[in-house]
């Protein structure tokens, strides 16, 4: 029988070893990205953080609902809603994702499958520890910085963080066990979260008054409370009190089972499905090191189940321009329509981006004048990131549109009127999501759960659609990318080794960097308008739609992008 060491040992004799001048450029290139780009990042969240966390309240009055309630309802309901779109994502993969040899190999073997994927599965529960260890660390930091941690609040705090972050990287697995589960679990979740934001609107009382809302003892809830600093979850001085204790370890327990329980739960999933993703991921990596985004998101896309026999009729009239933009108008439609997931997806995520532009032009508005422009640059970059990629599951037919701009026409329109008939219903749906975001942040700064100036929401919303149609354009600048050219791949010695990947890297990720620099840059001018005439702000914004139009039509031209 053969051992599976000695297979693990013969497949990484047989892998490509780094040497030492490539690893030492990777280390160099690590550190160097670290001390430009992270530690800048880092020093201004723990400069918001400790300027707009609220203070710990030193008492509260039995029976007295907390003023932090809503926004400890409003942020455990996200912390919710992003397990719950974890577990939709264990339908592409997951923590237990062995290679195709290894499946193939050892998984048809006598050798129990929870062994195998033991490794996998611990090291995606490290790394989930080590992330929500990162974020409760900047917390903990900020509010050090304000002298407001104490031992208890921070260990209290810290475990809460370490529970989700086990808890989150366990919900891929379960995401992986099929769709029932995956259905039932993310409907729990979803319920929960529409629960959180109920009793933000005070529309359920609370059932813990002396507690406050945020503490009831769900890993998210705990968390939520313990930052916020919810009366009853330990406060300034005080030790964490018997909710937030229960609520602490219960979080802690719960990560650590669903992780320690994750072998077993991978041996569950189908030998069949642990091979598609397998290979899907394999097509994945190489279409992404070849710099074919594109191509490499549309594999990842499940094929469509719902709604295939579904059918938006019409009249036809042939060879007039007005039937044909009918007829794509209707055909993206039923793209949306056929795929209700990732419509709900984008939804979210659109309306997540202008809940975050919303916020964005909150924070700049404060009287500081750098701090807060900073943060209203951060905030902004972040924003306008989530809306460019979010928006992509509506652009199907907008992408199609762009693969097929170069073979003859089928329709009685140009190339460039074909691609500007496809932003019509994207461009609607995106400024409707992010429109209907900002008026969210802009509802909940009523209850203190955002910090939002409500003062202007004329100009947030305005500000809110003119994001969105800045990303819709984006996305058209994304699909025109086409492959690679062969000059970028072209090799560049250096003392440390070929630094060829560099280009392909920035290759890739032009479009979200140009988002987060377009974003940085509108947020604080709109942030600077919204409550007096928005004129330069909205003639910069016509001025990047017309840059993005140009860059779009060289694109379209063949011309170097």
């Amino acid at each position: 029988m053969i051992r599976r060491g000695a297979i693990r040992a013969m497949s990484r004799r047989r892998t490509e070893r780094l040497g030492v001048s490539e690893a030492s450029y990777r280390l160099y290139l690590g550190v160097m990205l670290a001390i430009i780009v992270a530690a800048p990042a880092v020093r201004v969240l723990l400069l918001g953080l400790a300027a707009d966390l609220p203070g710990f309240p030193s008492a509260v009055a039995t029976g007295e609902r907390s003023a932090l309630d809503g926004p400890a309802s409003v942020l455990a309901a996200v912390l919710t809603a992003a397990t719950a779109a974890l577990v939709l994502a264990g339908s592409i993969g997951g923590p237990a994702l062995p290679s195709l040899p290894q499946l193939d190999l050892l998984h048809t073997s006598a050798i129990p499958r929870a062994r195998l994927l033991a490794r996998g599965v611990l090291r995606a529960g490290l790394w989930g520890a080590l992330a929500g260890a990162a974020v409760t660390a900047l917390v903990i930091a900020a509010r050090t910085m304000r002298g407001e941690a104490t031992v208890a609040w921070a260990l209290a705090f810290g475990a809460a963080g370490i529970g989700i972050g086990l808890t989150c990287a366990a919900a891929l697995l379960v995401g992986q066990l099929g769709r029932p589960v995956r259905a039932a679990v993310a409907g729990a979740l979803a319920a929960l979260a529409l629960a959180r934001l109920a009793r933000a609107s005070d529309r359920w009382p609370s059932p813990v008054p002396a507690a406050g809302d945020g503490a009831l003892p769900d890993p998210w809830s705990t968390w939520a409370a313990l930052a916020l600093g919810i009366p009853g979850s330990g406060g300034a001085g005080l030790a964490p009190g018997l909710w937030a204790s229960a609520g602490t370890w219960i979080a802690l327990g719960v990560g650590l089972g669903l992780t320690l329980c994750g072998p077993w739960l991978g041996a569950r999933i189908r030998w069949e499905a642990l091979r598609a993703q397998a290979a899907r991921w394999d097509i994945v990596r190489v279409l992404a090191v070849t710099g074919d985004p594109n191509a490499a998101l549309a594999r990842l896309g499940a094929p469509v189940r719902l709604g295939r026999r579904l059918r938006l009729r019409g009249r036809r009239r042939d060879g007039a321009r007005r039937g044909a933009v009918a007829l794509l108008l209707r055909r993206d439609l039923l793209g949306v329509v056929r795929a209700p997931g990732r419509g709900l997806a984008a939804f979210v995520a659109v309306s997540a981006g202008g809940a975050l532009w919303a916020a964005a032009l909150g924070a700049g508005n404060g009287d500081g004048a750098g701090g807060t422009a900073a943060r209203a640059a951060a905030l902004g970059a972040i924003a306008l990131v989530t809306c460019a990629l979010g928006i992509q599951p509506w652009c199907r037919g907008l992408a199609a549109a762009a693969a097929a701009s170069g073979s003859p026409p089928l329709l009685p329109l140009s190339p460039g009127a074909l691609l500007a008939c496809h932003l019509v219903l994207p461009g609607a749906l995106g400024v409707l999501a992010a429109v209907g975001g900002a008026c969210s942040a802009v509802l909940g700064a009523a209850s203190g759960a955002v910090g939002v100036d409500p003062s202007s929401v004329a100009g947030v919303l305005v500000s809110a659609a003119a994001a969105a149609i800045v990303a819709v354009l984006l996305r058209l600048v994304a699909v025109l990318k086409g492959p690679i050219p062969m000059e970028l791949l072209a090799p560049i010695p250096t003392p440390v080794g070929d630094a060829a990947g560099i280009r392909v890297v920035l290759w890739i990720l032009d479009g979200p960097l140009a988002s987060a620099l377009l974003g940085a840059v509108l947020a604080p001018l709109w942030a600077a308008g919204a409550s007096g005439a928005p004129a330069v702000a909205l003639a910069a914004t016509v001025g990047v739609a017309l840059l993005l139009v140009v860059w779009a039509r060289r694109r379209l031209g063949g011309g170097a992008a």
